[in-house]
């Protein structure tokens, strides 16, 4: 095996990582009002939600004017002083009047193409807007951010209603490690079908848990393997077709010597070749609650 080979190799292998890191998913549906299902596992919100009826996010940041400041309290109802009683979302206009916006209605997982990130997307009460009762709903893109914490929610944006019939739309993103997908349980009782919603007014049909296990997993599970009989072959290999002793009876011994030296330059080829790819472009501003 030359070195030129192994250099490729590597750098491949840093370019999946990569790619790993960035590439997002490809569908998301509802199983509960906190929970979403994703190709690559579930996204589950309850350990992140409060029990005690209080938001676990109670001043969110906002650029919309007619609004003092916005709460939310994922899977659990909260109340607050100002007037949101036993609701998940709630806003204080200037005026000091508090609005609901989440209701009895069912929490929907939206998956929007544009962004590759699933939404929970809550169906609010109506409120006043310049003189009018307009319907309203909160959209809470999830995004996977593994660090330690709760995580940063985005200042809520507004989408203006276009006619007086139009529903006032409120946006934001919640980056934190409970957004990441994880390893879905395996069913019991066999795979069921849901629908998945999508941002682009279509619906598929989609297995809830198509194999119990994430493409990554499964990738993992398959390099261990080939590792494991790569050496156990090999070693038997050397030893008995090769009447090799000691050190030399491991697979490919030299290589795996010099492996430290052949992993920097294909780091270092890979940084540079994959820097633009992975990079993290430029720094949002987001208010750590």
């Amino acid at each position: 095996m030359g070195r030129e080979t192994i250099v490729m190799i590597l750098r491949y292998l840093f370019l999946f990582i990569c790619l790993r890191q960035v590439l997002a998913i490809k569908y998301c549906w509802r199983i509960d009002d906190c929970t979403c299902g994703t190709d690559e596992g579930q996204i589950d919100l309850h350990k992140l939600g409060k029990k005690d009826g209080t938001a676990r996010f109670p001043n969110i940041p906002s650029d919309v004017k007619e609004f003092l400041r916005f709460s939310w309290n994922p899977c659990y109802p909260y109340s607050t002083s100002d007037g949101c009683k036993k609701v998940e979302a709630c806003a204080v206009s200037k005026s000091h009047k508090s609005y609901a916006l989440s209701s009895q209605d069912p929490v929907k997982c939206v998956f929007s193409e544009e962004e590759g990130r699933c939404s929970l997307v809550y169906e609010g009460k109506s409120i006043d807007w310049k003189g009018t009762s307009r319907k309203s709903s909160l959209t809470v893109s999830l995004s996977c951010f593994d660090r330690s914490g709760m995580g940063v929610v985005e200042g809520i944006k507004v989408h203006h209603p276009a006619s007086e019939f139009s529903t006032i739309k409120f946006e934001t993103i919640f980056h934190s490690k409970y957004a990441c997908p994880g390893k879905q349980p395996t069913s019991t009782s066999g795979t069921t079908i849901s629908t998945v919603e999508s941002t682009n007014g279509h619906s598929t049909n989609t297995p809830d848990n198509p194999s119990g296990l994430s493409l990554g997993s499964i990738l993992l599970i398959i390099f261990f393997s080939l590792m494991v009989a790569y050496i156990i072959f090999g070693a038997l290999y050397n030893k008995f077709a090769r009447s090799r002793e000691g050190k030399e009876v491991f697979p490919h011994y030299t290589f795996w010597i010099e492996l430290p030296l052949l992993v920097k330059e294909g780091g270092a080829y890979s940084f540079h070749s994959v820097k633009k790819l992975c990079g993290r472009g430029s720094d949002g501003v987001y208010a750590r609650i």
